[in-house]
């Protein structure tokens, strides 16, 4: 899943001909590293997530449980019932949230 296209990606990273010329594509690599590697309910609205970098947390999602997509996760059996598809966290009815979000979200604390 990409956001964006490869000439603007090199556009906004300054991945000229030096990267093209030693056959590195720098901007493709950063665009696309970052996904799920796994998602596990924990309570509420709580879920522990690892990412393919490393990092690993758990966040809170009920403050972004709003709109017309969204409002079907209030009912915590719904919420729970969630698959990694795309790189991400999706439930049946098609809400997700990208993986950048995800990661940027502060770490809930027990």
């Amino acid at each position: 899943m990409e956001y964006f296209t490869q000439r603007r990606i090199n556009q906004e990273l300054g991945a000229g001909s030096n990267a093209r010329a030693n056959g590195t594509n720098y901007a493709t690599s950063i665009a696309t590293q970052l996904y799920l590697t796994s998602a596990k309910h924990i309570s509420e609205y709580n879920i522990q997530i690892s990412f393919s970098d490393g990092l690993e947390k758990i966040v809170d999602l009920k403050p972004h449980l709003w709109g017309k997509i969204f409002e079907p996760l209030l009912e915590i059996r719904y919420f729970s019932n969630f698959k990694i598809i795309h790189n991400t966290i999706e439930w049946t009815n098609g809400a997700d949230f990208a993986p950048e979000f995800l990661y940027d979200l502060p770490e809930v604390i027990f």
